[in-house]
């Protein structure tokens, strides 16, 4: 976010018709869908065009988390406390189950 507040700071005067042309093709995809969607995939195409592609490797991956990890690999990490304070407010079944994954985990 820094890097992008920076490049903000940085744009200086914009011509005409390249403010045009983006608003252009906002309107066509926004014609097109009847929404503006935001996902994973125009996230990280974005991205590739404003950042180098280890930033964006290394912003992809704290969205996303790593290649191959699963929830209860990702929950597994949380700070015990934390974890607590979650599960506080849930069902007493969904707290006993998340538990008993990680458990397995930690134990195996």
């Amino acid at each position: 976010m820094q890097e992008i507040s920076q490049a903000m700071a940085n744009l200086g005067k914009i011509p005409s018709e390249v403010t045009e042309q983006i608003i252009i093709e906002f309107a066509h995809q926004v014609n097109e869908t009847l929404a503006v969607i935001g996902n994973f995939i125009s996230t990280e195409k974005f991205l590739r065009k404003v950042l180098s592609d280890d930033k964006v490797n290394m912003i992809i991956e704290e969205i996303t988390g790593p290649i191959g990890k699963n929830v209860w690999d990702k929950l597994n990490k949380v700070q015990p406390r934390i974890l607590a304070n979650f599960l506080k407010n849930e069902h007493p079944q969904t707290a006993a189950l998340i538990i008993s994954k990680l458990q397995s985990l930690l134990c195996c």
